[in-house]
């Protein structure tokens, strides 16, 4: 054998062992990600909609209405290449600082060494744990509190950011409305969508991370599981939580004239929010949500008011003048709401009464007012009296009952001619 060929042979032997060193180390790679590589030239798209609620609409029905779009903000924290390989964003990084990587859960990049089986709650723990990392408000977690159809019992104050501040957090990328498809770049995403307030409830939506494109293969429940092959448009749903507001009623007393002679007159009121609740089951029913009494004293003419705190939205609230104070007579009675939904009723039979038909809060955010821990005041009860020409003296105890969040009781209070005393003991 010549000196020539031998050479080529050791060069054609060489590159053999090129050959398959490289496929070697492309094969944990094809392995991992069976179905092949991603085309880097196909354009992408990503669709948000409003499917779930379609499909729950008596749950969700102020979110079924066609002309309600909601706001959604694409967080892009990684590019993909054509492997399926993450390379997450260093302004992502540089905003976790040391709380990267996630201490609690993962590493989104070590997903690249097929060494993590990741499941499905992982990744809603890392979406949440990105969310945090941007300054995004955070819905409860399922287990934060009890959950019927999605329905969440937490009574933490809903805070919604500014647009500024959403814009300009790291990593943000575009807003898109629920419905809408629009085109994206090849990437893994963090979906936030803008809380909702409505007269009745808050609605949060948990936020989620989506890869765009998709690999939907084996995925349980999934439209796409049975489909071997990246999917370059990319439809999602939103995963809502709502919340009951609670709103505030203002009771308006004004006494015309005043016979001093008489002392002290005391006007005493007796509230009652009644709301229908569904079960587990779909049974509705009708539960008291709230129970108070209260009074006010006059010294002289004039106008007074008391705020009730805290009555759950959607409750019909009805508000009895029990006592009318001795020689004073009531005259007139009526109410005030700023949801034109919630419609305000005069009840003659018995003691005078206003009804306010579902309390609800104001669509535009006209309102009676906003108290220190930005309840809204959604309705007014206002009473009118006046001196009924008799010489009848009186006075009263009014025991005053409130509902405490803190040690889910019944709180008594005793009121004296209009004056609130020492806590009592909750019978």
């Amino acid at each position: 054998m010549s000196m020539k060929t031998r050479y080529r042979k050791k060069a054609w032997l060489c590159a053999v062992l090129a050959a398959v060193l490289c496929l070697a180390l492309a094969l944990p790679q094809m392995n991992m990600y069976a179905r092949g590589f991603i085309d880097e030239t196909k354009p992408c798209t990503l669709k948000v909609t409003k499917d779930v609620f379609d499909k729950n609409a008596e749950d969700w029905a102020d979110l079924t209405d066609t002309d309600r779009e909601l706001e959604v903000y694409l967080y892009q924290i990684a590019t993909v290449d054509s492997y399926g390989r993450y390379t997450v964003d260093p302004a992502f990084k540089s905003a976790a600082g040391s709380n990267y990587p996630n201490p609690e859960t993962w590493d989104i990049e070590k997903l690249n060494d097929g060494v993590y089986e990741v499941s499905a709650d992982d990744w809603r723990k890392e979406a949440r744990y990105i969310a945090g990392i941007l300054d995004l408000p955070i819905p409860p977690a399922a287990d934060a509190g009890k959950e019927e159809n999605g329905e969440d019992e937490t009574t933490e104050k809903l805070v919604i950011p500014e647009e500024g501040a959403l814009t300009s957090a790291p990593c943000y990328y575009k807003t898109v409305h629920t419905d809408e498809e629009v085109e994206v770049e090849q990437g893994l995403y963090l979906v936030w969508a803008k809380p909702l307030i409505t007269g009745e409830y808050e609605y949060t939506f948990l936020p989620y991370l989506v890869s765009v494109p998709d690999y939907a293969y084996g995925r349980e429940d999934d439209v796409n599981e049975d489909l071997d092959e990246w999917i370059y448009h990319v439809t999602v749903g939103l995963k809502p939580r709502r919340q009951v507001r609670y709103l505030n009623l203002e009771i308006v007393k004004t006494l015309l004239t005043y016979n001093a002679s008489l002392g002290e007159g005391m006007f005493v009121f007796q509230v009652e929010a009644v709301r229908d609740e569904r079960d587990a089951n779909g049974v509705v029913s009708s539960k008291v949500v709230y129970s108070d009494m209260v009074g006010m004293n006059f010294s002289e003419p004039g106008r007074q008011s008391v705020l009730l705190k805290k009555i759950p939205a959607g409750s019909r609230v009805t508000i009895k003048e029990i006592y009318t104070g001795a020689s004073y007579e009531l005259t007139s009675w009526d109410g005030e709401t700023w949801n034109p939904a919630s419609l305000v009723l005069r009840d003659d039979a018995g003691a005078p009464a206003v009804v306010i038909d579902r309390l609800l809060g104001s669509p535009d955010g006209n309102n009676g007012g906003i108290d220190e821990e930005g309840i809204e005041t959604a309705a007014r009860a206002v009473f009118v009296n006046d001196y009924d020409e008799t010489t009848i003296y009186g006075t009263g105890i009014v025991n005053h009952f409130t509902y405490s969040e803190d040690t889910k009781e019944w709180v008594g209070v005793q009121i004296v001619g209009g004056d609130r005393g020492e806590e009592a003991a909750n019978e």
